[in-house]
């Protein structure tokens, strides 16, 4: 479900991920999706925690389908310690390329 003001904050979640603007530099439109639980990789998530990220991974596509011009998708899985300070969480960022 998208929700109001989709540029404030999360935009997006189910029950157990969310999805949110990305504050980190790489370009317009990138997103990250994150589960609610902290998760410090892959192997530390539930298998239904893992299908409901995916499933908002697809869903994401959808969204940025309709709001960006984009040349196709990158995907990155960002684990364990972050680099940008960030708190140690599992994040996907989905990220629009353009030419």
């Amino acid at each position: 479900m998208i929700k109001e003001g989709w540029r404030n904050g999360k935009i997006m979640e189910n029950n157990l991920a969310y999805v949110k603007f990305s504050n980190s530099p790489g370009g317009e439109g990138r997103i990250d999706i994150m589960v609610k639980k902290k998760r410090k990789s892959l192997t530390d998530m539930t298998e239904e925690e893992r299908e409901s990220l995916f499933k908002l991974v697809d869903e994401c596509k959808e969204l940025l389908n309709k709001r960006f011009d984009s040349e196709g998708y990158e995907i990155n899985i960002n684990f364990e310690k972050h680099t940008e300070g960030r708190p140690e969480n599992l994040c996907v960022s989905l990220i629009p390329r353009f030419e």
